[in-house]
């Protein structure tokens, strides 16, 4: 959310006396998942390599040498922290389940929504 609309709708908030609640949602990107026709490859190289084969011993099979260093090529199914994409995918899984809970995004800032509640307003950001 920008700066601008922080501002503003805390603003909003101390003017009307409304109540505010914060919230992290742990591991986000990871709960964004990439398109099925879409294909992303992760290497994991040397150490990291052995060490996924530890996490699932089925990886060993797909472990391959190159210039003397072992590496293991991996499908990722789910965003995660440093693709340049996770972001977006973050965004709209966020704003689609928003709205499909009835709340409006703003025209203004697309990171905040608003939802009229028991004739109250929500608003999330």
């Amino acid at each position: 959310m920008s700066l601008q609309a922080l501002f503003a709708t805390l603003s909003i908030d101390v003017q009307e006396g409304r109540k505010v609640q914060t919230f992290d949602v742990p591991g986000a990107y990871l709960h964004a998942e990439i398109p099925e026709d879409e294909k992303v490859y992760m290497k994991f190289e040397g150490d990291f390599a052995d060490i996924m084969c530890e996490v699932n011993r089925e990886y060993k099979k797909f472990v391959t040498i190159e210039r003397v260093r072992r590496v293991l090529y991996v499908r990722v199914l789910k965003s995660i922290y440093g693709m340049i994409e996770s972001a977006l995918r973050w965004y709209d899984l966020f704003s689609s389940t928003l709205t499909d809970m009835g709340f409006e995004i703003n025209p203004y800032d697309k990171c905040t929504a608003n939802k009229e509640i028991n004739g109250s307003q929500c608003t999330v950001c």
